[in-house]
């Protein structure tokens, strides 16, 4: 059914997608999200080190740095250094915010 209904080019659109995928201005959780519903159209069988080096090729830039600094093994490692990095960022941001000059 697959055959007739998806054209050719859809699944290389798809893993395009997931080449160029990035967190934007989405939160590191609807980023991931993303990932995993463009991994399932994709139907692809990356490796687990493929998948970690997409996923944090896509982060912002500050997450990114930071994440890299720290140890990690797996994808969910990676997504829980990259979720607690976020938050300190906001939370380091509404400091600076609310703080007087």
């Amino acid at each position: 059914m697959k055959e007739r209904f998806v054209p050719p080019y859809y699944k290389k659109e798809i893993f395009n997608k997931l080449q160029r995928l990035s967190q934007g201005n989405r939160s590191v959780e609807e980023y991931v999200q993303e990932m995993e519903v463009t991994l399932m159209q994709a139907e692809v069988e990356e490796t687990h080190m493929a998948i970690m080096a997409i996923f944090l090729n896509g982060l912002h830039r500050e997450i990114q740095y930071v994440v890299e600094m720290h140890h990690y093994e797996t994808l969910e490692d990676l997504i829980h250094q990259a979720t607690r990095v976020e938050q300190q960022l906001k939370r380091r941001n509404t400091y600076r915010k609310s703080s007087p000059s």
